[in-house]
């Protein structure tokens, strides 16, 4: 074989060129014969070393400047202070959830921020429980004070003849008093409807059973006891679901009875 360096005839006897010294096959890599700490050759400047980056301690906090965090990860958010008055709601409250009435807030409804928490409510959610409700809030509203058995209770005066009976807790505003009654109306008529579905379900299991049409007959009464003492419920498709109920329950006993009497009869 021929060296491609020093174009000589050579036999192969490893990746280096017998003659010159020159690698031939694989990888560059340094001859067997030179050690690790050979100086460089005479006119041969040695390669610059670059430093290593200081890497700080687990312990020891980055001494990086406030205003590159800020370029890198973006200003941090001031947090809106409230006045615990009623105010418009903006873009920034719309669309989050009351913690007293548990209902979204609108454009333009009149909410009041706590100015502890930081949390929304609706002026009138805020004025019937005279402070926030957020769970562990410290801005000393009543929801938020220990429970009543909780604290001593001084003896009360006897009040005078005649003086009218004082109410145990505030009236509650008309909007308040709608919207609860709304979801209360609406957590009904999902638990009615589930129990409609289930009871139709049991009547077309009937004619498998004579059980199954039992159960799913007296379901289907009481779906439709329910609903009757709901005003707003009163045309609730669970109803139509629970009078098939009673009718394929009925039909498929109807059909039971026939069998096992009459086959008792024969």
């Amino acid at each position: 074989m021929r060296c491609p360096f020093c174009q000589q005839n050579i036999r192969i006897q490893g990746r280096f060129c017998p003659q010159c010294g020159e690698q031939i096959f694989g990888l560059p890599v340094r001859r067997p014969d030179s050690e690790p700490g050979e100086s460089p050759q005479p006119g041969q400047t040695a390669p610059p070393v670059t430093p290593r980056p200081a890497i700080a301690p687990p312990g020891q906090r980055s001494e990086a400047p406030w205003e590159d965090l800020d370029a890198d990860f973006g200003a941090q958010q001031r947090p809106v202070s409230g006045s615990g008055r009623p105010q418009a709601a903006d873009a920034q409250f719309v669309g989050k959830t009351c913690p007293y009435c548990r209902f979204p807030i609108k454009p333009d409804d009149q909410i009041v921020v706590c100015p502890a928490c930081q949390v929304p409510h609706h002026a009138d959610c805020w004025q019937e429980n005279q402070g926030c409700t957020t769970y562990g809030c410290t801005s000393g509203a009543p929801g938020n004070a220990p429970p009543s058995w909780a604290v001593p209770r001084p003896p009360s005066p006897t009040p005078p003849a005649g003086a009218p009976h004082p109410t145990g807790a505030p009236s509650m505003s008309p909007d308040a008093r709608r919207r609860m009654e709304l979801t209360f109306a609406q957590m009904q008529a999902q638990e009615l409807s589930t129990q409609a579905t289930n009871a139709l379900v049991l009547a077309v299991l009937g004619i498998l059973c004579f059980l199954p049409a039992m159960v799913g007959f007296f379901m289907a009464l009481s779906v439709i006891g329910r609903l009757g003492r709901i005003p707003s419920l009163t045309n609730h498709p669970a109803r139509a679901r629970a009078i098939w109920a009673i009718v394929i329950s009925l039909l498929f006993m109807l059909i039971w009875v026939v069998i096992l009497f009459g086959t008792g009869v024969a």
